[in-house]
């Protein structure tokens, strides 16, 4: 077996064993302190990005709470609920179910701040674990310039 066979057997042996950072419960429980104070908006808004959210349906809640509050609507289970319906992502009938459940994730609505800066770190890990992939890639490709991947490397490690 040749050397570059035997690493990439190593590093995808390596890369198995490990899981993407996330935290559901935390996502979850952010959802749920924006459900029970939607004046928490004005305090994540400008940290917290939909694409922070690992789980999809989460992502998708905050988007319709961003698109509310951007149109200076009520955040509440109701107006939510209505939003989430015209999404077609989610079973209607366990909409308002799922809305109930992310408010019983919140334990406080105090350290909400807090916790929207560790989604964001743990978004920041899976972003650099996807860079680190798409370059290591990139490095195998010997017909991809090494001043290329350089630059891209530099790109996307300062942007």
């Amino acid at each position: 077996m040749s050397l570059e066979l035997l690493m990439k057997e190593k590093n995808a042996n390596k890369a198995a064993s490990y899981q993407m950072p996330y935290d559901t419960v935390l996502e979850t429980s952010v959802l749920g302190a924006i459900l029970t104070d939607p004046r928490s908006m004005y305090e994540i808004a400008p940290v917290l990005k939909e694409d922070m959210f690992y789980n999809r349906q989460n992502e998708i809640v905050y988007r319709v709470c961003r698109r509310l509050d951007a149109e200076g609507k009520n955040i509440d289970l109701f107006t939510v609920s209505e939003e989430l319906k015209k999404e077609k992502e989610f079973n209607d009938e366990r909409i308002m179910e799922f809305l109930i459940y992310l408010t019983g994730q919140c334990v406080s609505t105090a350290n909400v701040y807090e916790h929207v800066i560790i989604l964001s770190s743990l978004y920041k890990r899976r972003e650099m674990i996807r860079l680190g992939e798409e370059l290591q890639s990139m490095g195998y490709d010997r017909s991809v310039d090494f001043n290329d991947l350089m630059q891209k490397a530099d790109s996307e490690l300062y942007a």
